[in-house]
């Protein structure tokens, strides 16, 4: 993995060319499961929790910086 190539805007490049959703997830040691899938929330107006998706729900997901996980 080499930085400054251009990695990040060939993905924007590419889900853009096909109208799809893109999401960057900058990877980090103290990076929670919730981060990246989602995590329920209370909602007391409606007195329920909703799901509120995380980055792995985009169509073109770019795991930045990997190597820096634990």
């Amino acid at each position: 993995d080499v930085p400054g190539v251009g990695k990040t805007m060939l993905v924007r490049a590419l889900s853009k060319s096909i109208d799809a959703d893109y999401k960057r997830i900058q990877f980090t040691p103290d990076l929670l499961p919730s981060d990246v899938t989602g995590v329920s929330i209370y909602n007391p107006k409606e007195l329920q929790f909703e799901f509120k998706p995380g980055p792995i729900m985009g169509n073109f997901v770019l795991a930045d910086e990997i190597n820096r996980t634990s």
